[in-house]
């Protein structure tokens, strides 16, 4: 139930049951995706394809860290983890105990903040509060201390990348 930014719920990408149960225990809409967090770049691209130079020089000034970047998605992944778009919302989290789980589980992880559908992301103890009863695990052994708020979102299926929302880091600016 834990990030590098706020609070969420998480479930390995191939499990179509837990990302289903994750967007019920929301009451998430249907129409709205998940993001990925992933391990590395070289993680992301196994998910999307090929970077281009520029991408990936943006993605690795950025990652780990609280950017999640909006990429052209043409693998399949299962409609429940975005909406069936053609795009996907991807994060390489600065944490190293996550990394650490991203990494011995082999697997991208579907992940959201840990709130009902329209509400405040909380923090971790109202979070545990609120949804252990309805959750399998919840993750301690994972630091809690770097931010207090959502990571940016970057829309990367444009150049030069759109910001979409802030987070708590400027996104850097990459020379010509």
């Amino acid at each position: 139930m834990s990030t590098d930014t706020i609070p969420g719920f998480h479930c390995r990408i191939d499990k179509p049951e837990a990302i289903r149960r994750i967007r019920k225990i929301k009451g998430r809409s249907d129409d709205k995706p998940f993001l990925i967090l992933a391990e590395s770049v070289v993680a992301c691209e196994k998910l999307v394809g090929e970077l281009n130079d520029k991408a990936r020089q943006l993605l690795s000034s950025c990652w780990p860290g609280p950017f999640t970047f909006i990429l052209s998605c043409n693998n399949n992944l299962d409609e429940n983890i975005n909406s069936g778009l053609s795009t996907v919302a991807i994060r390489v989290p600065d944490n190293k105990e996550l990394l650490s789980i991203l990494a011995e589980i082999d697997s991208p992880l579907v992940s959201t903040s840990a709130n009902r559908a329209g509400d405040n992301p909380l923090m971790f103890e109202e979070a545990v509060n609120e949804f252990s009863s309805e959750i399998d695990h919840v993750f301690t052994g994972i630091s809690i201390d770097s931010y207090t708020s959502g990571s940016a979102i970057v829309d990367l299926t444009v150049w030069p990348p759109e910001l979409i929302r802030e987070g708590p880091q400027t996104l850097p600016v990459l020379a010509d």
